[in-house]
């Protein structure tokens, strides 16, 4: 994802910007975007435009979007500083979106102030072919979608590591 893409999904102005100092996104800037119903955090890097990390929040909505090339040293730093990446702010965690298009869908509807938009997160999967023919045929037999079946099987295994947990 690059700069330049993310700022034509929002209809913006600057509030904020400054020099981002972590070591772990090497030559980056933070810039706020606000609108009325949201309000936009972008880092990105002042050489090429990547972008390293950027959310979009609201009083009901908080996604994240991280560049996975820099999610390990960005952690890692996060770490020796003690601090704990997954929270925003206070005790408030951001649901990480790891799919670029995910995240531009839900961030657009939010800054925009819609509610209108498919609230379950993306993920990508990769699957050998014959896994995938396998699935497809466990599918077929519940007269259900490879996309359904998919969803039930991964919805369970985290049940799943949510009662091992408690």
């Amino acid at each position: 994802m690059n700069l330049e893409t993310l700022l034509k999904t929002f209809d913006y102005k600057i509030s904020d910007g400054t020099e981002y100092l972590w070591k772990s996104y090497p030559s980056a800037r933070y810039i706020d975007l606000r609108s009325e119903f949201a309000e936009a955090q972008i880092v990105f890097s002042t050489i090429d435009q990547t972008i390293y990390e950027t959310s979009i929040s609201s009083d009901d909505y908080l996604y994240r979007w991280r560049n996975p090339e820099f999610i390990a040293a960005h952690d890692s730093e996060a770490e020796s500083r003690e601090i704990d990446p997954s929270i925003a702010w206070d005790d408030v965690k951001y649901i990480n979106l790891e799919v670029e298009t995910d995240f531009l869908e839900k961030a657009k509807a939010v800054f925009n102030g819609s509610d209108d938009f498919d609230k379950r997160v993306e993920i990508e999967l990769d699957l050998p072919e014959d896994e995938i023919f396998q699935l497809a045929m466990m599918a077929h037999k519940k007269d259900i979608t490879l996309n359904q079946l998919l969803t039930d099987l991964i919805v369970a295994a985290c049940n799943i590591s949510v009662n091992e947990k408690s």
